[in-house]
């Protein structure tokens, strides 16, 4: 750990929390314990959390007062329309490279900071150096190593317009400052996540995965994006129905450099709200369905034939 307070940080780490409580700790220490040769700052935003996360965060502030600078709010900014990450804590990043992680993921490897800051360091062609991850439970135990790629690499195009699973994951995440300067709200109608952070700076310049695992993500906590919209079948289709909009919008913005590609995705995200909201018959029109599992078309023939019980029994499952 790099703990000059007189140096300007080369990186800043972004971390959002809200009612982390039983994650926050371990989330710091993992900054913490980063072996890398420059200075860093540790950027900490609580959403006015109802449970111990802030005093939490204030102990480790009085610990490292020179690295852990933290915001706890009064009054959750999210439910007000806030998006935390760019309208508040790239506003006050000053490193050269904006590293994140959720309050409730947590970094594995010690150098991974330093892997990623001399990366980038000497390419200076790419917008974000990323790696693999684990995804693992809210105790922490291990459910899949996410090896996205078989091969150090650009990062195409098919994984950055995936789904939030895809490379590159949140906590893997470097960016090139520079790249983020000019992202406000939103980007094409999106607040903030790690897919439209990956794709606007993907924009800017080619994106590259380091086949190493150096950090956890954590699955169906509390609060995590799974729970909050993953599970619930209205907001899920919400979500899907704004991202074929959101990727059209992006066709354009990138003068259809991507467009095979990103029709394909569109077409493949419309068969799934197709069979999402019932309507067997456009399903069964789509191209998708003749490359899908022979498992799901036979739902989707059975759906034709008998659409309200098969939507019933898909809306129960």
């Amino acid at each position: 750990m790099n703990t000059s307070a007189t140096q300007k940080p080369k990186i800043s780490i972004i971390c959002n929390a809200f009612n982390h409580e039983k994650y926050i700790a371990e989330a710091l220490d993992s900054f913490l314990m980063q072996e890398v040769n420059v200075p860093f700052e540790i950027l900490v935003h609580d959403d006015a959390s109802t449970d111990t996360t802030a005093e939490i965060i204030r102990e480790y502030e009085k610990k490292y007062p020179d690295i852990i600078k933290p915001i706890c709010q009064k009054n959750n900014q999210y439910s007000q329309g806030v998006s935390i990450t760019p309208e508040i804590q790239l506003k006050r990043a000053q490193g050269e490279y904006i590293a994140f992680c959720e309050g409730d993921d947590y970094w594995t490897d010690k150098c991974k900071l330093q892997i990623q800051y001399d990366f980038m360091q000497a390419n200076p062609q790419y917008s974000i150096c990323c790696h693999a991850y684990s995804m693992v439970d809210k105790n922490g135990k291990t459910l899949e190593d996410r090896y996205d790629l078989n091969s150090d690499g650009i990062v195409p195009m098919e994984k950055l317009i995936g789904n939030q699973l895809e490379v590159p994951h949140y906590a893997t995440m470097m960016a090139r400052a520079e790249c983020l300067s000019g992202f406000e709200r939103s980007f094409l109608g999106l607040s903030c996540s790690d897919m439209i952070i990956r794709l606007y700076c993907a924009a800017q310049k080619d994106i590259y995965y380091l086949k190493k695992n150096m950090s956890c993500y954590r699955r169906f906590t509390e609060n995590s994006w799974t729970v909050r919209v993953g599970l619930d079948k209205e907001k899920f289709l919400k979500h899907r129905k704004e991202k074929i909009g959101f990727l059209r919008e992006y066709n354009d913005y990138t003068n259809k450099k991507y467009d095979e590609i990103i029709e394909r995705e569109i077409e493949f995200r419309s068969f799934e709200i197709a069979i999402y909201e019932g309507r067997y018959k456009d399903a069964k029109k789509a191209r998708c369905f003749r490359q899908s599992s022979f498992k799901r078309r036979i739902g989707i023939y059975a759906g034709c034939i008998f659409p309200k019980l098969v939507y019933r029994l898909q809306q129960r499952g």
